[in-house]
């Protein structure tokens, strides 16, 4: 199970929950998967965040990226001599609102040919070990990340003809957090502007989510899992009924010297796509709540509130997070955007 203290309470209370995969495709226990059909329904419209188990990515590759990422990427030569000179690579380092951080991004990674693309800038001389481990995790995260949304669209009563995922893009992101001891730091307050992130992360500790009463939760880590977080795309795609969740990490540096690390998959419509509520989403109770927009357009005024707000001092200690922006862009009450927007037509295949 996974438990979580309150910030600033003493209680401690059950918290983010816990999806059991293997529930949700059990044949022969009708019973317990409608049970945990609800569940998964009730966290995305309550939390917009759960943590999946028995997922199906084996423990030995998910152990391999941990390690790859920990020992090359971040090492002091290998940062200097094959990383910083690039500027092709998504690299961000520490700035205001995320101290001791750094971060190194992976366009298109659900493409195997992108992920070698990604290691020949690295490794010029070449490194297919390293390749492939990380082709052997991406390809694993990003159909684990199908399967989610699948599940999450059946426990919404949506019909699988309804909507596609075919066109979606995939980046990863390798997030690290070298603290000092006696030290605070951490990723900026923030809700995600994409679709779904599926999440890996060590045993550190440091995520927190704001529930709907307002309060944070520090969310602990599971062993063998990864954690779900939904963004504001997804909330427009299923028409508001699941929550964009906003979330920070936070946490001082250890005596050990051992750094945070976690790889968030993005996953989510095309820069081009249109975002539009699903239609068996939209009825006489749950009138439309935004206006269809493509993903491109959202990103950057999304992008455009996190530089503003990156440069501020310690961003992670923020109460907000850019939870009005999918209604100041999209919202039907709110929104200026022009109400003849073009309709979605979904990506053949």
């Amino acid at each position: 199970m996974s438990s979580a203290t309150i910030t600033g309470g003493d209680k401690c209370v059950k918290s983010v929950p816990v999806i059991d995969f293997c529930l949700l495709n059990d044949r022969d226990d009708h019973n317990s998967t409608e049970k945990a059909y609800i569940k998964l329904r009730k966290a995305c419209e309550e939390w917009g965040c759960f943590h999946v188990v028995n997922h199906g990515i084996k423990e030995d590759i998910i152990h391999d990226m941990d390690s790859a990422v920990r020992d090359v990427l971040f090492s002091k030569e290998s940062v200097q001599k094959n990383i910083l000179p690039k500027k092709e690579l998504s690299y961000i380092t520490s700035m205001p609102a995320m101290p001791y951080y750094k971060g190194l991004g992976i366009l298109g990674a659900d493409d195997p040919g992108e992920v070698q693309k990604f290691s020949d800038l690295l490794w010029p001389e070449g490194n297919p070990q390293m390749c492939k481990v990380i082709q052997s995790y991406t390809s694993g995260v990003t159909e684990l990340t199908k399967n989610i949304i699948k599940a999450i669209m059946r426990s919404l009563g949506v019909s699988s003809y309804n909507y596609r995922t075919s066109g979606f893009r995939g980046i990863l992101r390798i997030n690290y957090y070298d603290i000092p001891a006696n030290e605070i730091g951490g990723m900026i307050t923030h809700v995600d502007y994409n679709c779904i992130t599926v999440m890996y992360e060590d045993d550190m500790g440091g995520l927190q989510v704001k529930n709907k009463e307002g309060m944070w939760v520090d969310v602990k880590p599971v062993p063998n899992s990864f954690i779900v977080i939904l963004g504001d795309c997804f909330k427009a795609w299923s028409n508001g009924r699941t929550r964009n969740v906003t979330h920070r990490v936070i946490r001082e540096g250890s005596d050990s010297g051992k750094c945070r690390m976690a790889l968030p998959y993005f996953y989510g419509f095309p820069l081009e796509g249109v975002v539009d509520a699903i239609p068996e989403l939209v009825d006489d109770g749950h009138p439309r709540l935004y206006k269809p927009f493509t993903a491109g357009e959202y990103r950057e005024f999304a992008m455009e509130w996190k530089k503003i707000n990156i440069q501020k001092k310690e961003g992670f200690r923020a109460e907000t997070g850019g939870e009005e922006n999918l209604d100041m862009f999209a919202g039907i009450l709110v929104s200026s955007i022009n109400s003849t927007s073009a309709q979605f037509v979904y990506p053949k295949g």
